[in-house]
C-alpha cells in the first residue's frame, strides 16, 4: 500500500509493505521524496537534500513517536 503527496520539493511517497527479518514478519516503512527538475548545481543540490532530509526525519519521528522511536537509539 502506498500514498504520494505533493510538496514544495517534489513528490512525497510512503509505503507499506510485509517485510521479514529472519523468522520474525512485520511491516516495512519506506519515505522518499522525488525532486522536481532543477539546474544542478551544487548549492541547489546541496539545499535539496538538506531539506528532504529534514522532512523525511519530521515524518519518521511522528511515525514512530514513543516507544518505538526510543527503541533506534
Amino acid at each position: 500500500m502506498g500514498f504520494d503527496y505533493n510538496i514544495d520539493l517534489g513528490d512525497l511517497l510512503v509505503n507499506f509493505r510485509k517485510g521479514k527479518n529472519q523468522n520474525t514478519e512485520g511491516i516495512l516503512l519506506q519515505t522518499r521524496i522525488n525532486g522536481k527538475q532543477a539546474a544542478l548545481d551544487f548549492k541547489n543540490i546541496n539545499n535539496w537534500l538538506r531539506e528532504a532530509h529534514k522532512i523525511l526525519c519530521e515524518i519518521f519521528k511522528h511515525l514512530t513517536e514513543g516507544e518505538l522511536y526510543e527503541s533506534f537509539k
